[in-house]
């Protein structure tokens, strides 16, 4: 079931081996679209397709299995991070480790590197993966994003897939957030997903 989040407007703050290039926000949406499809040992076929349609319509880059670094160092470019993919048994976002291996991060770590984003223009993450309810809640509490989008259930590769295409269709047609989310919920209910 996917779940929404809304979060207070951030609070004014005092200023205080070989690896790919940094993925960078980009589009009209300034939208930072990062993926953990293609792990070998659960790959989503229709995650991949969704997050490459996805950038596509938003005119910038899917950036598969990018380590929490690099995803640092994007974010602050971006307004809105679009997750999508492979999530541990605790609901805990997938990124590459050292070896390029799949390493889930820590709360702390992903609200850390959020919070650190929303200083700058991140407003808005999605979380299209299977039980990310907590970390949603913990973003929209503590790292003060305006509105966080997860999934409080296993999200079926193609359930995530349609919630996909309609909430972004939706958000890219100017629709706000809340009626866009109930369209997408509505489409994956259409096509039989229980959620």
């Amino acid at each position: 079931l996917p779940a929404a989040s809304p979060s207070p407007p951030a609070e004014p703050r005092p200023g205080g081996p070989h690896q790919p290039a940094a993925p960078q926000a980009g589009g009209p949406h300034s939208l930072l679209v990062t993926a953990s499809c293609r792990v070998a040992s659960l790959p989503l076929p229709q995650a991949q397709l969704e997050v490459e349609q996805l950038a596509t319509k938003a005119r910038t880059t899917v950036h598969e299995l990018p380590t929490l670094a690099h995803v640092r160092a994007a974010l602050p470019g971006a307004k809105t991070w679009w997750y999508a993919g492979l999530t541990d048994s605790d609901g805990m976002l997938v990124f590459a480790g050292h070896g390029g291996e799949p390493q889930p991060a820590s709360v702390d770590e992903v609200v850390g590197m959020v919070r650190e984003a929303a200083q700058e223009q991140l407003r808005f993450v999605v979380l299209n993966a299977a039980n990310t309810l907590a970390l949603g809640e913990a973003l929209a509490e503590q790292a003060r994003v305006q509105a966080v989008v997860c999934w409080e259930t296993i999200a079926h590769d193609g359930a995530s897939s349609i919630f996909a295409r309609a909430f972004w269709g939706a958000v890219a047609a100017g629709q706000p957030l809340e009626p866009a989310f109930k369209a997408a919920k509505a489409a994956v209910t259409k096509e039989n997903f229980v959620l």
